[in-house]
């Protein structure tokens, strides 16, 4: 997905309360600009506040941004999202996380580029590609390791994705550990009838159709794709906390236009709808979680 022809936003929504409401997301070309929103009922969100992603190094070396558990410190049930790349890497060049512990949350992580190997102390091993999202659920604890796959240590190549930390309830903080690697292939896609909307569902429900991935707790995770002059409504429990974190592009976020640029994030207000309006004519990428 290159720079130049997409605009990928994470967006996250959640809460305790189970009530029916809406997120309407719409986009049009105006000025040279296209223009997204997210909308509940009749109430638009505005955003607390543009927070740009925290940059560091983690595993063995490799860069990360941090939009959530740096700066932005959590964003209850998410603890941390990590996005790694978009880095080309030269052969022998790229680095992992080594031997690392988890206990009493869930990993996900989703591969946009490249490819990872993963290994636990249960003896749990494969390989995660483009495209595939692996969701783990640490429980009790594992002691596991993510490193870059063995055709990009020999041949070198792109890589980019991210890794999403879900806290676990309390009565679920000690199961037993459980993976979920998942293909592309049986993650959903669809579209909206003027095929100007399209949505990777890897969590939750949306156009009707659900997740093949199962959650311990009711998240929500799609990765969703607008044209311009694309408009698409989301149906999301009420009163669902929420952010967006921009990944390609720039834009605006909220009901207050507050505008955001690759690598920053914003945190929507507990009331109301969202709004992103990325500028320039291309096409919208993001992605929505909800809890």
């Amino acid at each position: 997905m290159s720079l130049y022809r997409s605009i990928p936003v994470f967006i996250s929504v959640f809460n305790f309360i189970y009530c029916n409401s809406v997120i309407t997301t719409t986009s049009q070309v105006c000025q040279r600009r296209q223009w997204f929103s997210v909308a509940m009922e009749t109430k638009e969100r505005s955003v607390k506040e543009i927070i740009t992603a925290h940059e560091q190094r983690e595993g063995g070396g490799f860069k990360i941004r941090r939009p959530i558990g740096g700066r932005l410190s959590m964003v209850d049930p998410f603890l941390m999202l990590d996005h790694f790349g978009p880095t080309v890497h030269k052969p022998g060049e790229a680095l992992g996380a080594p031997d690392h512990p988890h206990r009493g949350f869930e990993t996900v992580s989703y591969i946009i580029d490249g490819g990872s190997h993963h290994k636990d102390s249960a003896g749990n091993e494969g390989e995660l590609k483009a495209g595939w999202v692996q969701w783990m659920t640490a429980g009790s604890g594992v002691v596991h390791s993510e490193m870059p796959s063995d055709e990009i240590i020999k041949n070198g190549g792109l890589s980019e994705g991210f890794q999403l930390w879900v806290n676990l309830p309390a009565v679920d903080k000690f199961i037993q550990p459980r993976y979920q690697d998942t293909p592309p292939e049986k993650i959903p896609v669809v579209q909206t009838p003027d095929g100007k909307v399209e949505v990777k569902v890897i969590a939750g429900k949306s156009l009707g159709t659900e997740a093949f991935i199962e959650t311990r707790t009711p998240i929500m995770f799609l990765d969703i794709h607008l044209q311009p002059g694309a408009s698409f409504t989301q149906e999301v429990p009420e009163n669902y906390n929420g952010f967006a974190y921009v990944w390609r592009g720039a834009g605006f976020l909220g009901s207050d236009k507050k505008p955001a640029k690759m690598g920053q994030v914003g945190e929507l207000s507990l009331v109301g709808q969202g709004l992103f309006s990325p500028c320039r004519q291309k096409i919208i990428k993001f992605a929505t979680y909800c809890y």
